[in-house]
């Protein structure tokens, strides 16, 4: 029979690296989400990054421990549990990553929708301002030409 060599039963990177890491990392995404409450921004526009932020958060401390505590590719058959926390806290990130992504291309569906509704009311603006500049131009040569 045919063994596989395995990593070992060692995390990928040391705790006391990876810990300190994603400590920071969530302090910087917690305070992103924060000062995206205090800032003037549209509501749907909010609750799209507010929700992505949130989910950053948990892949961030999902991520920390698939690197920092579990142990690398543990032999499945020698030690099953460990596989089955291994596989699905891998999943689990990369189902929030693909969840994190999603929600990016809808907050990038709704900023392109926002920008054309600006276009829109900036061309709208535009045309009535020059209305108004032709329609005194007129006036203003009628009146000289009297």
């Amino acid at each position: 029979m045919l063994m596989v060599p395995v990593l070992g039963a060692d995390p990928v990177l040391p705790a006391w690296l990876v810990m300190p890491l994603a400590g920071v990392t969530l302090l910087v995404i917690a305070a992103h989400v924060v000062a995206m409450h205090v800032s003037e921004m549209p509501v749907k526009r909010r609750r799209i990054r507010s929700a992505a932020g949130v989910l950053m958060m948990m892949v961030t401390a999902l991520l920390a421990y698939a690197l920092g505590v579990l142990d690398a590719l543990p032999s499945p058959a020698s030690d099953p549990q460990a596989t089955r926390a291994f596989v699905l806290c891998w999943l689990a990130i990369l189902g929030l990553l693909m969840l994190v992504v999603m929600l990016a291309v809808i907050d990038l569906g709704h900023t392109a929708r926002l920008a054309a509704a600006a276009r829109k009311d900036l061309r709208r603006e535009l045309r009535s301002r020059l209305e108004r500049e032709l329609a005194d131009r007129a006036s203003q040569s009628q009146s000289q030409s009297r």
